[in-house]
């Protein structure tokens, strides 16, 4: 099971201290083995705001529950190199992340030509 903590970009002062709330009352509920990490983003676009409001997420996540990791699903690039197919992720938060997840939509997603 993952714990999912509320998170979205431009949020402010008032939003942050809503989703310390709701993390401050999720976290000690998820005190059971199942539970290996606390995720606090799904894809969200990188801005200033977005990055500030993840980092006190982050930080208050570990403060909270310092035995689990902390993770995020994050925004990449995707290239080709000749046959190689490469994932670039650079996002500002990663640094701060025990974990980075990244998403690949293959095949539903696709557009087919007619």
């Amino acid at each position: 099971m993952i714990a999912k903590i509320i998170a979205a970009r431009n949020r402010g002062p008032a939003e942050i201290v809503i989703a310390s709330s709701v993390m401050a009352n999720l976290i000690p509920s998820c005190h059971y083995s199942r539970t290996i990490r606390h995720s606090v983003a799904n894809e969200t676009l990188i801005g200033d705001a977005r990055n500030s409001y993840l980092c006190e997420l982050i930080r208050d996540a570990r403060t909270t529950d310092p035995t689990r990791l902390v993770s995020a699903a994050l925004q990449n690039h995707e290239r080709t190199e000749g046959n190689r197919f490469l994932i670039d992720i650079d996002d500002p938060i990663a640094n701060d992340l025990d974990e980075m997840g990244n998403k690949e939509y293959i095949g539903w997603a696709e557009r087919k030509e007619s």
